[in-house]
């Protein structure tokens, strides 16, 4: 790793774990909720983490344009920006359910390069850079081996978008071994990289959703692309991630129904 990745990363982790700390410090305690839209909830506590964040990564990084959930309007015209999701998972927060993270990836001219999430209830943290590989606390991580989709857990979205999501709900618990929603996307698609997970389909995302995650599974030999088979667009809002061996499979599922 060139030591100017390797600084970038450093970075990336320092912001993760500090924004980490307040999450878990504020977790199941009083915080100040609204929302920014229909069952779009925000807390005081997702603002406190960005700002957190920003002030680390800006000030060790001031050539690197920063881009959060929070206070971000509009995307970045730099070609290498921070992609922050400073609470991902604030549904779950607000309820105290302990599935939540914090999502740091660094893209350069739309590709993620470098992914740091970190989850504070378990004390778990995944990096990638390109190149490098894959790591959970250290330790590398690669993607499950199963080649069986009737052998396969999965993640996706419990929602009716797009309208043919329901069937492909029904169609998953039917062909795998169990169906899960987790909640915190960056976290759900992490659990591919770790062999947790065989597959994870999503709709609806944004860029800080998805841009650390990708990167993880990819060097952890996961295979992302978009539902419909095309290659992985940070901005399209939906992502297929599997262990690579389950892809095709999953790839056909998916588009056998509209």
């Amino acid at each position: 790793m060139t030591e100017r990745a390797l600084r970038r990363l450093n970075s990336a982790k320092k912001a993760a774990k500090a924004a980490g700390a307040i999450i878990k410090n504020r977790f199941g305690t009083d915080f100040e909720v609204e929302y920014k839209g229909f069952k779009d909830p925000v807390t005081d506590v997702d603002r406190l983490c960005e700002d957190t964040i920003k002030s680390i990564l800006t000030s060790e990084h001031p050539d690197i344009a920063f881009w959060g959930e929070e206070t971000g309007n509009a995307r970045p015209s730099a070609d290498t920006t921070w992609i922050v999701d400073p609470l991902d998972g604030t549904k779950n927060f607000v309820h105290g359910y302990p599935f939540v993270a914090v999502s740091i990836a660094l893209v350069e001219r739309d590709v993620p390069r470098l992914g740091v999430v970190y989850d504070p209830v378990r004390e778990e943290m995944f990096h990638a850079v390109e190149g490098e590989g894959a790591f959970l606390n250290e330790r590398p991580i690669t993607v499950s081996e199963n080649n069986k989709m009737s052998d396969a857990l999965v993640v996706t979205t419990l929602s009716n978008y797009p309208p043919h999501q329901g069937q492909l709900i029904l169609m998953a618990c039917e062909y795998c071994q169990g169906v899960r929603r987790g909640g915190a996307s960056a976290l759900d698609i992490c659990q591919v990289a770790a062999g947790r997970l065989d597959a994870v389909w999503e709709w609806f995302l944004k860029p800080w959703d998805v841009a650390a995650g990708a990167i993880i599974v990819q060097e952890a030999q996961g295979t992302v692309t978009q539902p419909d088979g095309s290659p992985f667009d940070l901005y399209q809002g939906c992502l297929l991630a599997t262990n690579t061996n389950l892809h095709a499979d999953f790839h056909r599922m998916l588009n056998s129904v509209q």
